[in-house]
């Protein structure tokens, strides 16, 4: 990819890009298309660079609203951890945009089900990463977190008290994944699964006791912690979505800027789709 797209200044005489492929809501068009100042510009941008796109596609950024990704980037394999946080959020965020994904929600779980707390103890220092590398302005991607709240998790409700308030937080979600329901209601997958992925061998006695705890604890747990959490969403102002309206934003993957954008959504609306799909920090 031509780093001209990377490079490319917030304000200044701006890129001309000639010869793509743009991709509208309901076809594609060939033809030219000039940023200016960070803005899709109306016309033509006196001094602009040019950059020849020879028929590639031009798409608005792509938006993510569940990734769990960014946990391979701090631990890549089991019980290894990288050692530098701020290097495994980069190499994260350069994953995302070179793979057209300008706005993303780091999805983060808060609690565990079956991973010995790995996940509880990769959480504070992957939202740590990223905060300190968004301070420092070095992400090219939009970063906002969405928090998974695994509710049969006895340790969940002080990590949820811990972490709510962050300012970054855009999304709930509410999991339960004892065995014998939803994703794993067939319990002998589920063993099949956690005997290749964690390499746990259970008996059949030791399988039966671990499912009456994971049991016990769905029971005694879960409809506390998805009160408590709604009780929290409700209280900072955090939306609930319907379950349609959820499944539908997560078919929606991306997101064009429009031309009656008011004044106030403008620059943020095409800086979004189109700034960050160039490749330059916005």
């Amino acid at each position: 990819m031509d780093d001209r797209l990377f490079n490319a200044p917030e304000t200044g005489v701006g890129i001309a890009l000639r010869n793509a492929s743009i991709v509208l809501d309901d076809r594609v068009v060939e033809g030219d298309l000039a940023v200016a100042d960070g803005l899709i510009a109306a016309g033509s941008v006196s001094g602009a660079a040019t950059v020849d796109f020879g028929g590639d596609y031009l798409i608005p950024g792509l938006v993510d609203l569940h990734t769990d990704n960014i946990e391979q980037h701090f631990q890549p394999r089991p019980g290894v951890r990288w050692p530098s946080p701020l290097a495994a959020v980069l190499a994260y965020d350069w994953q995302m945009l070179t793979s057209g994904i300008t706005t993303v929600l780091d999805s983060l779980s808060l609690g565990d089900y079956d991973t010995g707390g790995a996940r509880t103890a990769m959480l504070n220092t992957a939202i740590s990463g990223l905060d300190a590398a968004r301070s420092a302005g070095l992400l090219r991607a939009e970063h906002a977190f969405h928090f998974r709240c695994e509710l049969s998790d006895p340790g969940l409700l002080p990590i949820i008290d811990t972490h709510i308030g962050n300012p970054n937080l855009r999304l709930l979600s509410m999991m339960d994944h004892t065995p014998g329901q939803r994703q794993w209601h067939d319990v002998q997958l589920y063993r099949a699964f956690r005997r290749k992925k964690n390499n746990h061998v259970w008996t059949d006695e030791e399988f039966a006791l671990y499912l009456d705890e994971r049991r016990t604890h769905q029971e005694r747990l879960v409809p506390a912690a998805r009160q408590r959490i709604v009780s929290e969403a409700e209280r900072r102002g955090i939306r609930r979505l319907p379950a349609m309206t959820i499944r539908a934003l997560r078919m929606s993957s991306s997101r064009r800027p429009t031309a009656s954008a008011s004044a106030n959504s403008r620059p943020r609306s095409l800086r979004r789709s189109m700034r960050a799909s160039l490749g330059s920090r916005w």
